[in-house]
């Protein structure tokens, strides 16, 4: 099977900034399919955003997140009141991707 992907070069002409939006912006064309939106605030320290709770939708938890990660974001969820589905993803028999489904 061949995967295809596209290589990031981070070169010591670059600055960090430049080659860390490079690797934080570039995704591989195999999930172009998905809704996914990334808030880049360049300059400003990681922290918390509030958006208004309808906007979440749903929640995919990754193949090998452990149970105890889920169970905590679903308290949270919960406790917030939000009406959100949780899907997994699990990998595809026999190709690269993920299938993702719906859990209760």
């Amino acid at each position: 099977m061949e995967v295809g992907f596209r290589t990031i070069a981070c070169v010591a002409s670059e600055d960090l900034e430049k080659q860390m939006e490079r690797v934080i912006l570039t995704k591989s064309r195999h999930w172009t399919y998905e809704q996914e939106y990334r808030i880049i605030r360049p300059g400003q320290a990681c922290r918390s955003l509030e958006y208004p709770k309808e906007l979440l939708t749903g929640v995919i938890f990754g193949y090998m997140m452990p149970g105890h990660l889920r169970q905590m974001i679903k308290h949270w969820v919960a406790e917030e009141d939000c009406r959100v589905a949780f899907f997994e993803a699990r990998p595809k028999a026999g190709e690269f991707g993920l299938d993702i489904s719906r859990i209760a």
